[in-house]
């Protein structure tokens, strides 16, 4: 397997395939999810939220329905993200995404995201979007939401067991008041001391009238030995009938990695302009005071300025602009630029993206230039240029994505969904990396459900997974999963399991 990147690249196609004949993702399927298409998902951007078809740039929205996975692990499938095996990765992310809860960063420089139990909904931004998170968000995000709420209560519960006495528990509760999602997981990694850690999100909407609101958000993450990370807000809305919001959101946090404390309060204070749905246009600032241990204390502020315009559903554009003051760091800008057009099943996309990585003081930018037809609900397909730029060092490369949503009715499978994609990047000093990602789901009957999925890097091991969830009834099913199948003799896409291949089996209870 030491030949070329492109035999490499054709090799991982043809061993994804031959494991999972019907076709293939990079988009997180899981026993409980479908393949929709981004139109039906809704990101948080700051003091608002966008349906991503409305916009050009692509974020991936990975629902926690893997118990069996941690925070890190359930990313490790997505193309154009962080190297699964934990090497070097090229472009922006080479120097490392934000962690954020509810759009509030956390506040240490490293983050424990591969340790993580996964709770909520992730939504993962592979793009410098310093302008919507602020700077530790200049070469990308991993943003964590609690659970929306729903008209009618329900409750469901997971507990699993797998190879090397790894296990762990899953609640997620979901009403009009109350949503929360509980994780707790066990570890067991090769070569070293077991694990244990949690991981605990909530959004609690405690009233809305016609002219106020109040609500409150809740994140507890335990990991290993003290390390931890706590966060709270309270969200008060002042609504105005002509379309206006006025939005205070205080916060405040604590965090521990090692020998690393800190302590972190702030605010956003946000005008949000509504012109029923048609335009957004937002206005916002915020302030932070951050002290603690072996830890550098730092004053920051910012303004930006957030726009989304729809037009008839035909044209739509955001574009952002933010200014980060620091009592430590210099004055950076940043921009989120998309424009797409919509024209009959052809769909025209295009965005900029500029943040400041304050880790090497340079800037980090992405363009991205391409065409999808999608010609019904059923499938799609999008082609883009892509150019990155990390300081001094720039990338050139495309993508190619294939999605199909799931239907019904193809030889004797019940319904059948995938999703490929193809990344190139080339770089100085002959650098090329092909980064392939696949996932499918199918059924052969109402009550099963099988899906498989896996990432390849050129000139690396594959990264792929299978498994089966089976419904005995509305309220039960039991499920269990192979991660690892290649066997590689490292833990992955978990970094707490032991190395190797691992399986995994569990039980889910559902209530309504």
């Amino acid at each position: 397997m030491g030949s070329s990147p492109i035999a490499r690249s054709i090799f991982c196609l043809f061993l994804f395939f031959f494991f999972s004949h019907p076709g293939q993702s990079t988009a997180q399927v899981t026993a409980d999810t479908t393949l929709p298409f981004s139109q039906g998902q809704v990101v948080l951007l700051p003091a608002t939220t966008a349906y991503l078809g409305d916009m050009p740039h692509f974020i991936d929205l990975v629902p926690n329905d893997s118990p069996f996975h941690t925070l890190g692990g359930l990313q490790a499938p997505l193309v154009g993200w962080i190297d699964p095996l934990s090497k070097n990765s090229v472009g922006p992310l080479a120097t490392g995404p934000g962690l954020f809860f509810e759009n509030i960063p956390y506040p240490l420089a490293s983050s424990p995201m591969n340790f993580l139990p996964a709770a909520g909904t992730i939504q993962v931004l592979d793009f410098p979007v310093q302008a919507w998170l602020g700077p530790m968000a200049a070469s990308g995000a991993v943003n964590l939401t609690a659970p929306e709420a729903t008209a009618k209560s329900n409750n469901r519960f997971s507990g699993w067991g797998g190879s090397g006495t790894t296990l762990g528990v899953d609640d997620r509760f979901q009403s009009g008041l109350l949503n929360a999602d509980l994780d707790y997981r066990h570890g067991n990694p090769t070569g070293g001391n077991q694990t244990d850690s949690f991981d605990f999100i909530s959004k609690e909407n405690w009233f809305r009238t016609d002219s106020i609101g109040l609500g409150s958000g809740l994140l507890a993450t335990q990991g290993l030995g003290n390390d931890h990370w706590y966060a709270s807000y309270l969200k008060m809305d002042l609504l105005s009938p002509n379309f206006q919001t006025l939005q205070l959101k205080p916060y405040y946090q604590s965090a521990q990695i090692g020998v690393q404390t800190v302590q972190d309060m702030g605010f956003f204070l946000d005008y949000l302009f509504n012109l029923a749905g048609l335009a957004e246009s937002h206005l916002g600032g915020g302030f932070d005071s951050a002290t603690g241990t072996n830890v550098l204390s730092a004053n920051h502020s910012f303004i930006q300025s957030t726009n989304l315009v729809d037009v008839l559903g035909d044209v739509s554009l955001d574009a952002a602009f933010r200014w980060d003051f620091s009592s430590v760091n210099d004055t950076a800008f940043s921009t989120v630029l998309g424009l797409q057009g919509k024209f009959d099943a052809w769909i025209l996309l295009g965005d900029y993206d500029k943040g400041v990585s304050a880790l090497i003081g340079q800037d980090v930018q992405q363009t991205d230039i391409g065409v999808r037809y999608q010609p019904d609900d059923i499938w799609n397909v999008t082609a883009k240029y892509i150019y990155q730029q990390l300081g001094q060092a720039g990338y050139n490369g495309g993508d190619l994505h294939l999605q199909l949503n799931e239907f019904d009715g193809l030889w004797f499978f019940k319904n059948i969904g995938f999703d490929v994609e193809e990344r190139l990047l080339t770089g100085a000093g002959n650098f090329t990396q092909y980064d392939t990602g696949l996932t499918c789901r199918w059924s052969l009957m109402s009550q099963d459900h099988w899906w498989v999925t896996g990432r390849c890097l050129s000139n690396e091991a594959v990264i792929l997974e299978a498994g089966l969830d089976y419904g005995i009834s509305k309220e039960w099913k039991v499920f269990g999963n192979f991660e690892n199948i290649a066997g590689i003799a490292l833990a992955v896409p978990d970094l707490d399991n032991p190395s190797g291949m691992v399986a995994s089996v569990g039980v889910q209870y559902s209530a309504n």
